[in-house]
């Protein structure tokens, strides 16, 4: 089963659910979908019929999101930086000017 959905917030939680379900999913970058849909009139069903009928002929225009572990591996290096901030804050720090 194919699943397009278009870019926005909370796509990779959409993304990640459907993929888990079985789904073969593709996230559409919205500027190049839009490009491709009638400029008359923007709603979501023709979004969506859009998408679709892009599915369809396997031409949804991809973003690119990176595999769990690059993403497991990226969200170490942000915790990480977030401890260095914090132990390296001026309220920790003795020396820092007041």
């Amino acid at each position: 089963m194919l699943a397009a959905i278009e870019s926005m917030t909370g796509a990779r939680f959409v993304h990640n659910q459907l993929e888990l379900t079985g789904w073969d999913v593709r996230i559409a970058d919205a500027q190049r979908a839009k490009g491709l849909a009638p400029l008359a009139c923007k709603t979501n069903r023709i979004d969506a019929s859009v998408l679709a009928e892009l599915a369809r002929r396997e031409l949804v225009p991809e973003i690119w999101l990176p595999d769990p572990e690059v993403r497991a591996e990226r969200e170490r290096a942000r915790f990480r930086l977030r401890l260095v901030h914090k132990v390296a804050s001026p309220e920790r720090c003795k020396f820092a000017p007041a």
